[in-house]
């Protein structure tokens, strides 16, 4: 994952080994496809990389797999399908560690600074990954 080893500095992105500090529906559909197959969601063929070999196939099984009663159901509401089945958008959600401090009185408190720095340096990554379509955090 390209999240993996950035939880101790900027941009303090907690590691993708839960489904609660990480999910997504690309690695989701991946290890189903490696354990079931794609007979369940749309029974396409599938290429020796374990991928629906053709676009629209693809699209046909992510959407099957991550229609609310299909076995992705977790995930239906991070991707948007436009009316013809052609994905629109898909969302990647992950987490920050926790960034605080202690104050004066020896209470613990958000760390403003660190997060702040925790989201500049969230956008810069995102924006440095040129290879994908275009994305933004929040």
């Amino acid at each position: 994952s390209r999240l993996a080893r950035r939880s101790t500095e900027p941009p303090y992105i907690a590691e993708p080994v839960s489904e609660e500090a990480y999910r997504n529906v690309m690695a989701g559909l991946y290890e189903y496809l490696l354990e079931n197959g794609s007979s369940r969601i749309g029974n396409a063929t599938l290429g020796s990389d374990s991928w629906p070999m053709s676009e629209s196939d693809f699209f046909t099984t992510l959407s099957l797999y991550a229609s609310f009663m299909g076995p992705g159901a977790m995930y239906a509401q991070d991707v948007v399908f436009d009316s013809n089945t052609t994905l629109e958008a898909y969302r990647v959600k992950s987490e920050y560690v926790r960034l605080t401090k202690e104050d004066r009185s020896g209470n613990v408190i958000d760390d403003a600074d660190r997060q702040v720095e925790a989201m500049e340096a969230t956008r810069d990554m995102i924006d440095s990954w040129t290879d994908l379509p275009p994305a933004f955090p929040y």
